[in-house]
């Protein structure tokens, strides 16, 4: 017995089995001799006797890159002459349809004592090929909207910059209101809007326009071959899908601006300014009617989701004005206390709606927005001019006489009075009203509690002039 030749046929079996290429073994009429495991997974096949004996090229069913010579013929020359061979960006059809990358080396096998004319070692290119297509897609897509990028734009304006393509129409787009949007909703909300934009641009355009998205809330539109009446009814249109966009809790806003290529002469860089200078005007134009219909939508979603709060608002603001008039502010002052006394809370947008349930635990995101909510409603009402000149009272609203507030832990005079108004009518207010959170409290009993934080979160003539309105 030739134990010997048994353990080396063992070991030719073992490598070939665990090897990661595909092997087959080829007659000098180029048909299969033997094949490992990996082979017939590559090709789809069920077992080695389903492929053995047939010819080579039936069972690759080999696809070359566009212009290159044909593969099978170039295999059937390299058997003839005993040659090595290297074949790159070729494909197979598997017989369960599917087209695979691969390359392939062939190498000459001569044995008297064989049937094997060559062996082929196959290599699976599917995950590297993967991997490039995926690395070309993110060099020329916007990751977040699947919208082309910037690099991309550049490159198909100077290869549209041609007399067939005039006039081309190039759109600037700003969405209105993003960093609101996300200082109120947090990023995910805002990346939801800018996806929201995107899949309209895709419909509102034809095959040949060209969207992408340059900036954090920036898209371009290249219309090529297109009239400035036609371009402008694009805009039409996609304004109006926009405001139809019912599931988003402040409308999709945008700002355009309009420049048009009648020449090859115009650069791309001058293209791209004047449509930014056109759309920065109409940004000029529409961003304080957007910011106004916004305050407007979050002012009433805050209200539906804590019914309890307008209540609030409107108790708090009569005893705010109450204690501003006994502190001698003049009208003026009154009345920006007034505002700022009914919208201080409105930085609470964004918080899960409980319906009064007041065992459902606060989640992260809650626990930062109570943290932040003054900061935030600074930010929503610092950004209209209407709302400005009272927003940095609700910015230091929840200070405290002592230092130990938030947001930024000003002490004493520091703290704008108004603020400090705001505060102590918005403790007094909520101990007295009854909440989802808590029962009433008497004015005495709340009192008391007012008290006792005099000197460290209230202003000590504040504590006293609450006591004279009280008539304790």
């Amino acid at each position: 017995m030739n134990t010997n030749g048994d353990l080396d046929h063992l070991l030719l079996e073992m490598v070939l089995e665990h090897t990661k290429e595909a092997i087959i073994g080829i007659s000098d009429a180029g048909r299969i001799v033997f094949c490992n495991r990996k082979f017939l997974d590559l090709t789809g096949h069920d077992s080695e006797l389903s492929v053995r004996h047939r010819h080579v090229c039936k069972v690759l069913n080999l696809e070359a890159a566009g212009g290159a010579p044909d593969p099978c013929h170039t295999m059937l020359e390299a058997l003839d002459c005993y040659s090595c061979l290297l074949m790159e960006d070729l494909k197979i059809l598997s017989w369960d349809g599917r087209h695979v990358d691969i390359r392939l080396e062939w190498e000459p096998f001569k044995n008297s004592k064989s049937d094997i004319a060559a062996i082929v070692f196959i290599t699976d290119l599917s995950i590297e090929k993967s991997k490039e297509n995926e690395i070309i897609y993110l060099s020329y897509h916007d990751q977040l909207t699947g919208l082309f990028n910037r690099r991309y734009l550049i490159e198909a304006l100077e290869r549209m910059n041609n007399l067939h393509n005039m006039p081309i129409a190039v759109i600037m787009a700003d969405m209105d209101g993003l960093k609101m949007m996300n200082d109120v909703f947090g990023h995910a909300v805002g990346d939801i809007y800018l996806q929201e934009l995107s899949n309209i641009l895709k419909v509102s355009l034809r095959s040949d326009d060209i969207a992408a998205r340059i900036g954090g809330d920036e898209f371009v539109i290249v219309l090529p071959r297109t009239s400035k009446k036609e371009a402008e009814e694009i805009i039409r249109r996609i304004r109006k899908r926009c405001a139809n966009r019912a599931n988003l809790p402040i409308p999709l806003s945008v700002s355009f601006g309009l420049c048009m290529k009648d020449s090859t002469e115009s650069t791309t860089q001058d293209i791209l300014n004047h449509a930014d200078e056109m759309m920065y005007k109409c940004k000029l134009r529409e961003t304080q009617k957007f910011r106004h219909s916004a305050l407007k939508v979050i002012l009433e979603k805050l209200r539906e989701d804590f019914p309890y709060e307008e209540e609030h608002a409107v108790q708090l603001q009569k005893l705010s004005v109450k204690l501003g008039a006994l502190l001698d502010l003049d009208q003026s002052e009154l009345d920006l206390l007034s505002e700022a006394a009914y919208f201080h809370d409105i930085g609470k947008i964004g918080m899960v709606k409980r319906n009064g349930d007041k065992t459902t635990p606060l989640t992260k995101r809650d626990r930062e927005i109570l943290k932040r909510h003054s900061e935030i409603g600074y930010r929503i009402l610092g950004s209209s001019d209407k709302t400005k000149a009272y927003s940095e009272i609700i910015l230091f609203h929840h200070e405290h006489w002592d230092g130990s507030g938030f947001p930024q832990g000003l002490k004493g005079d520091e703290i704008p009075l108004a603020s400090q108004i705001i505060l102590i009518a918005d403790i007094f207010t909520r101990l007295t009203h009854k909440t989802p959170y808590h029962q009433t409290m008497s004015v005495e009993e709340a009192f008391d509690e007012i008290e006792k934080r005099n000197g460290t979160y209230f202003n000590p003539k504040l504590v006293a002039a609450l006591k004279d309105i009280l008539e304790l």
